[in-house]
């Protein structure tokens, strides 16, 4: 797992489930940064990770964001994912209308809203178009995921459909 406002390798790859869910138990908060997303740290980081197991036959790469972004060079590193043969699957967290950024201390509770230098709070909006042109180009699929499971689940199913083709 690489969360793009982090780009740190949460989870190393593997096949073995019960490591994957400890992993993703760990998660909190605290884990992932709040600093801007740059969608390029993220997939330079997957890029990174699948070079150095060249021998894999499937390269999917599962992305949870809200796609608002500031990277510095998407396309660039969107073709270089696509030349490793790395299909990026993108999961579309958030509201199209926005929503403030809470501001979460250590314990987990929140305490504030992001504000930018004015004062006036910061609003993140899902950006849907970036992350269906990211999975598009690349040949992954995206889901905006919502509070159902049919969304996961329609992603599940994508995925264990390219493992057997």
């Amino acid at each position: 797992m690489i969360f793009s406002g982090a780009t740190v390798l949460q989870c190393p790859l593997t096949t073995d489930y019960s490591t994957f869910f400890m992993f993703l138990n760990q998660l909190g908060v605290e884990t992932i940064s709040s600093n801007t997303t740059s969608l390029d740290s993220a997939v330079i980081k997957a890029v990174d990770v699948f070079k150095s197991m060249p021998e894999r036959k499937s390269k999917i790469f599962c992305l949870f964001t809200d796609g608002e972004d500031f990277s510095d060079d998407l396309s660039g590193v969107k073709e270089q994912a696509r030349k490793e043969g790395i299909s990026i699957f993108t999961i579309g967290v958030g509201s199209e209308h926005g929503a403030p950024i809470p501001i979460i201390n250590n314990a987990g509770m929140r305490v504030g809203l992001e504000k930018n230098e004015d004062g006036s709070v910061v609003m993140s909006k899902l950006d849907e178009s970036i992350l269906r042109e990211l999975s598009d180009k690349s040949g992954g699929k995206y889901v905006h995921a919502v509070n159902s499971d049919e969304d996961i689940q329609q992603l599940i199913s994508w995925v264990q459909k390219f493992e057997t083709d």
